[in-house]
């Protein structure tokens, strides 16, 4: 937290090097000015002998305001820039005090449940007489041109034999093997709430309940396979359990695997948990022919903007906060997923708020001016140019301080601090006033409404000015 506080700090220091550097030349010229005119003080008479020294020092002192307001028109006018490079050069830089994610997007597919039933294969080959004494000579590799070598997964015994057949020998190779059989989830519950990160990426917490039946009289070996989520970044607790028996460690291809007896009609439940990140995108891959589910929901929880891929399954509802899913007896390859777009609307928006503040430095002090005018009290020289110094330090400080508030709570401290130092140099009156004129910013984070926004604080500041509350008779 320190760390960001001084970080901010010195980022408002760059800001007003940035403002002192733009006046150089204005301030050299006006130092250069009253040197002359000291020294021609005194000696300034009109046609009657009058000393003109005090008119002359006080028409010196308001173009001297009003070149130190074009000074400070510049370095507001360089305060977006400033942000805007300072957000880019960030972005672009290879190493950073917070690791930007570039783990690729995560493509999850659903589990698949099956029972394990065996079945034997037989395989049977005539050979010539010349080709036996070729097995005798060289063993039984000899034929593997003509069987296919089974893979070991789930092969419970394997027998060969030979016998004669006249002059030929018959060969013959006879497997057992457990095979799946697809079972359909009686129900699917997922599920996955996102957090965005910098740029386009996200954190994933996922969490699902997976329900499946023995729907055969006897009992069967049940297999429950899950996949681990290809591809983003590192997985952190990821837990699998199926009725509270938990799988520790992946099989030799990566994958969860359980195995246990289910009895007739029993039903089992399998939870799945884990957290990563990934950028651009995350995909369900919902079914296939040996993925059927019966009710299946999938929640998602997000915090920012989203799309949806062409090709992929309609959400059944959205607000702003969720997307969920919801299908009955469903068989399908395609997947749903969202798109994570890179939430660039609010930069542009905070962005577009410091265009403004050069002009809302110029409508503040011109309120000054006028209410002054109004309540009979003319602000001087010396109090419009204390003015500028907090309306600039105010306005400004919503550049350094972005990324410890965020984009639009630094704008809305800007505007207060420029609104309440102005008004505490000139005259607290003047608080009501300088508010709704120093909000004009703030208009400009809006999405939809920033015009309304901008047209409503004009009104409030104007319907101020002309009523009584700056009038001649109330400031008495």
């Amino acid at each position: 937290m320190s760390d960001s506080v001084f970080f901010s700090i010195g980022e408002m220091l760059k800001i007003v090097y940035h403002f002192l550097l733009s006046i150089t030349l204005p301030m050299a010229i006006i130092v250069g000015a009253a040197i002359v005119a000291y020294a021609v003080k005194g000696s300034v008479m009109d046609r009657k002998g009058q000393d003109l020294s005090k008119s002359f020092g006080s028409i010196f002192a308001y173009c001297f305001t009003g070149i130190f307001i074009i000074c400070a028109w510049t370095g507001l006018k360089s305060v977006e820039s400033l942000a805007q490079d300072k957000i880019y050069r960030k972005r672009s830089q290879a190493t950073s005090e917070e690791p930007v994610i570039k783990a690729p997007p995560i493509e999850q597919a659903g589990p698949v449940a099956a029972t394990m039933v065996e079945k034997t294969y037989r395989r049977t080959l005539t050979l010539p007489p010349a080709f036996f004494e070729r097995i005798g000579a060289e063993g039984v590799g000899v034929l593997s041109p003509y069987l296919v070598d089974p893979s070991t997964e789930n092969v419970r015994s394997m027998v060969d034999s030979f016998r004669r057949s006249g002059g030929d020998v018959v060969f013959s190779r006879e497997l057992t093997r457990a095979d799946e059989s697809p079972v359909r989830f009686d129900s699917a519950d997922v599920d996955v709430s996102f957090k965005r990160l910098t740029g386009r990426a996200y954190h994933v917490d996922f969490a699902a309940e997976y329900v499946f039946t023995n729907e055969l009289d006897t009992p069967v070996e049940g297999r429950f396979l899950f996949y681990p989520p290809q591809n983003g970044g590192t997985i952190q607790g990821l837990k699998v359990e199926v009725d509270g028996e938990r799988v520790d460690e992946p099989d030799e291809r990566g994958n969860f695997v359980w195995l246990g007896e289910i009895g007739p009609g029993e039903e089992k439940h399998a939870s799945v948990s884990y957290e990563s990140d990934g950028t651009s995108s995350w995909n369900y891959q919902l079914g296939s022919t040996r993925r059927r589910v019966r009710d299946f929901r999938l929640t998602a929880s997000i915090d920012g903007p989203i799309e949806f891929r062409s090709g992929t399954i309609n959400p059944s509802s959205r607000d702003d906060k969720t997307v969920e899913w919801r299908l009955n007896d469903v068989l399908t390859s395609q997947r749903l997923g969202l798109v994570f777009p890179e939430d660039i609307a609010a930069r542009d928006r905070f962005l577009d708020s410091l265009g403004s503040l050069p002009v809302t430095m110029v409508v503040m002090l011109m309120a000054l001016v006028v209410a002054g005018m109004r309540t009979g009290r003319t602000v001087s020289p010396k109090r419009l140019a204390l003015a500028v110094v907090t309306v600039v330090v105010g306005l400004g400080s919503s550049a350094a301080l972005y990324e410890l508030l965020g984009y639009s709570p630094s704008v809305f401290f800007g505007s207060l601090l420029a609104a309440a130092a102005s008004a505490a140099v000139v005259e607290w009156r003047s608080i009501a006033l300088l508010l709704p004129v120093a909000l004009l910013p703030a208009a400009s984070l809006s999405k939809d409404y920033a015009d309304a926004w901008l047209l409503l604080l004009a009104g409030i500041a104007v319907v101020l000015l002309v009523s009584p509350l700056y009038s001649r008779q109330q400031a008495e």
